[in-house]
């Protein structure tokens, strides 16, 4: 896939437990100096990253964990060389910092984060957090360059789903999304937005399918562990009104959750069979 500059590509793969997106971004060095790009990405409870890997020119490398003054270290030795180098390292737990030092003159680099996060549920249906933070970049003399925060950025999201889309609203950025397309029977949507500001709390989409009212089990084996472990979803949405919908709802002044509803008070069966 051919990259442009300051935008920021979302490729996410959704079911009703969690998703698995990949965030790519491309920034080429326009200045005749090297300079160095700064990248900070805020650490959530229900969000992993999973992977981070860099492309620079050729060349690209996949993040290893060691230890942190060691990792310094040959970052600190590798710039001296005259080298680009990169290091990432979290000093406060709640967020974790990618240094690529000594990028130069129109050298590009592309960058591509893997993200896995569980599934949330919001007004009978279910959330989708997202977020990204602009990378800043600083010249051998500490000044500040390329203020992509002002410039804007432009952002494209390719969701898919396992079932076709019934609702599909935007939280904390719906006045910046120009474009969605929906394709494959609903199944996946195309959407292009732009973003004028770093998000420290994600934005949020919130969609329901065709099989939202489906108890669903997971199971998952460690073989390692020798050890199974089962997940139940289930979202109590039984209003047919709500459930046999053949267009997309794209409503977000409408709640499906009565607020005046008590779910202490609407109880529910569940039944396990455990058969050997």
């Amino acid at each position: 896939m051919s990259l442009n500059d300051n935008i920021i590509y979302v490729s996410t793969n959704l079911n009703e437990l969690y998703s698995e997106s990949i965030i790519t971004q491309s920034f080429t060095n326009k200045t005749k100096n090297s300079i160095e790009l700064i990248l900070t990405i805020p650490i959530y409870s229900d969000i992993l990253i999973s992977q981070f890997t860099i492309k620079i020119g050729e060349n690209e490398g996949i993040s290893k964990i060691i230890e942190k003054e060691k990792s310094k270290e040959k970052y600190t030795d590798s710039i001296s060389e005259g080298n680009t180098s990169v290091i990432s390292y979290s000093d406060d737990e709640k967020n974790l910092t990618f240094i690529i030092g000594n990028i130069l003159p129109k050298e590009k680099i592309i960058l591509s984060t893997t993200f896995l996060q569980s599934i949330n549920s919001y007004d009978k249906s279910y959330e989708y957090k997202m977020y990204f933070d602009f990378p800043y970049f600083i010249d051998n003399k500490g000044n500040k360059l390329i203020e992509l925060e002002k410039q804007g950025i432009n952002c494209k999201i390719n969701l898919n789903v396992n079932s076709p889309l019934t609702r599909l609203i935007f939280l904390n950025f719906e006045e910046n999304v120009i474009k969605k397309n929906y394709l494959d029977n609903n199944k996946k949507c195309d959407i292009e937005y732009i973003n004028k500001k770093a998000i420290r709390e994600p934005s949020k989409i919130i969609f329901r399918t065709n099989d939202i009212n489906i108890p669903k089990l997971y199971k998952q084996y460690n073989k390692n562990l020798n050890e199974t472990s089962y997940y139940l979803h289930y979202i109590n949405s039984e209003n047919k009104e709500i459930n046999n919908k053949n267009e997309i709802d794209e409503n977000k002044d409408i709640k499906y959750l009565n607020r005046n509803e008590d779910l202490n008070n609407n109880p529910s069966l569940f039944i396990f069979l455990i058969d050997q």
